[in-house]
């Protein structure tokens, strides 16, 4: 589960860095979408670690921000 939350967190950074350098913004919603995983991943992480409370932090952030994805692909 560490693995996956590393491989994401590199994938938002070299894509963030790219739509920086080339002023791209059909990338955001890629991003969000990331985002909302590495948020997802975190809460399952934080209940096997049997941090409820964290993980119903993680969990209710990540379904905010893919309600958000969804009405900016809208």
């Amino acid at each position: 589960m560490k693995s996956v939350r590393i491989f994401l967190a590199v994938l938002v950074i070299i894509l963030a860095i790219y739509g920086m350098l080339t002023n791209s913004v059909e990338i955001i919603p890629y991003l969000i979408f990331i985002l909302g995983s590495i948020s997802l991943f975190r809460g399952i992480s934080e209940i096997y670690l049997k941090r409820i409370p964290y993980a119903i932090i993680f969990i209710f952030t990540s379904c905010y921000i893919f309600f958000v994805l969804f009405q900016i692909i809208q």
